[in-house]
């Protein structure tokens, strides 16, 4: 868990991918569901600003911050892209309907 300046435990939130095929997406590695801070969601809504193209292979494998990085590692999958993204609390129950 994150500390802040006054050693008392940071907001944690999870982010969920809004996906260009409808789906949404929770953010992981290695299949464990990842835990952002305010200064995490902020520098992932800075490199989403600047970078825009944000995706996954479709099974879901592999992800990157560049759509054409990716399509150019993985010629024979289909690419899909990041729409969107927004951060729910961590200490709400995750939703089935999400892909993990």
């Amino acid at each position: 868990m994150s500390m802040n300046d006054e050693n008392k435990p940071c907001k944690e939130y999870r982010v969920i991918f809004q996906l260009g095929n409808g789906k949404r997406k929770y953010a992981t590695h290695q299949g464990k569901v990842l835990l952002w801070d305010d200064y995490d969601l902020l520098a992932l809504r800075r490199n989403f600003i600047e970078y825009e193209q944000f995706a996954y292979t479709e099974d879901f494998e592999h992800f990157a911050f560049s759509t054409d990085e990716l399509a150019r590692a993985f010629p024979k999958q289909k690419i899909i892209r990041v729409k969107g993204f927004r951060a729910e609390s961590a200490d709400v129950p995750l939703n089935p309907n999400i892909i993990i």
